[in-house]
């Protein structure tokens, strides 16, 4: 797992009500403390979502027997410096809210519609219809 601390990527792992406590454990030991999602019996009768930090899903299930199957989903490393550019840090906002912080730095929103085409290589008309109700 240490091979993926640095990655800016979000992390999905399948795990067992019997293991989950101990990859819990090794998770935030190779990863420290990152937003974390413990998903249960995805798709199931009994679905569950427990949000928190890989530290409070860790203490969630010391308080609380795990069942049923686990999807655990660990956010990415997002610290600066992993980011190599602004650009990429630019990604992590939706297209609505990328265009709505260059429109604040006083971009007009027409400017702005095309800058962040640019950048994320799509074409205008989608990130036209991507913020069609900005103002």
């Amino acid at each position: 797992m240490a091979s993926f601390a640095k990655s800016p990527y979000t992390m999905v792992f399948y795990e067992s009500p019997h293991r989950i406590k101990q990859t819990l454990a090794e998770l935030k030991s190779a990863f420290g403390d990152r937003p974390a999602v413990a998903a249960r019996e995805l798709t199931k009768k009994f679905e569950e979502f427990i949000r928190g930090s890989i530290e409070s899903l860790a203490i969630h299930f010391a308080e609380n027997d795990p069942r049923g199957e686990f999807t655990l989903i660990v956010g990415g490393d997002k610290s600066e410096q992993n980011l190599e550019s602004g650009e990429e840090e630019e990604e992590l906002f939706s297209i609505e809210d990328a265009v709505i912080k260059m429109m604040e730095a006083g971009v007009n929103k027409k400017e702005a519609i095309k800058a962040i085409a640019q950048q994320r290589g799509l074409p205008k008309r989608e990130v036209y219809q991507a913020t069609l109700e900005i103002e």
